[in-house]
């Protein structure tokens, strides 16, 4: 191979060095860019109770943004996220400028249970009461109510009083 050969074999590799740590510099700068955007974009989300906590699902319904775990990073200047849980009533929140990177606390509310009972024979004066309280007379009962234990009673001039404690669990 001739002495031209050489130096032009050696002037290629020398190229491709340069071309090579180019692209790893540039690769490097953007994969650095990349986490500091979303370290400084991420805000933690913080649901509230504890319950729905640990079943909570993070979504961004509005604007340019992951969610991931419990952090959302924005890349828009305002995004909507939607958290929700079983057993919880859905919240919606936008990202405001001045929470990036911060925390937002979204508190989710219980659905209520539904309680359901009726009297058999069926008797349209059965008078329902609620830890005491008087809420329906007829033979049917369908009420919606918070989760937690109750005393029902179910009280017909024809029949004894009848009285159960019960359990109603949210949603």
């Amino acid at each position: 191979m001739s002495e031209f050969n050489l130096k032009l074999e050696h002037a290629k590799a020398s190229q491709r060095k340069i071309y090579a740590a180019v692209a790893g510099g540039l690769a490097l700068s953007g994969l650095l860019v990349i986490a500091f955007i979303a370290h400084s974009n991420g805000t933690s989300i913080i649901v509230k109770p504890d319950d729905a906590s640990k079943i909570a699902k993070i979504k961004v319904i509005d604007g340019i943004g992951l969610a991931v775990s419990r952090v959302v990073y924005s890349l828009t200047g305002e995004a909507k996220i939607a958290v929700s849980a079983d057993g919880f009533k859905s919240e919606s929140k936008t990202l405001a400028a001045e929470n990036k990177g911060g925390n937002l606390v979204v508190t989710l509310s219980e659905l209520p249970g539904r309680l359901i009972a009726t009297t058999t024979p069926k008797n349209d004066l059965s008078r329902w009461s609620l830890d005491g309280q008087r809420v329906a007379i007829a033979s049917r009962l369908d009420k919606k109510l918070p989760s937690g234990t109750y005393k029902l009673e179910v009280d017909s001039k024809y029949f004894e009083i009848v009285g159960r404690s019960i359990q109603i669990q949210r949603g």
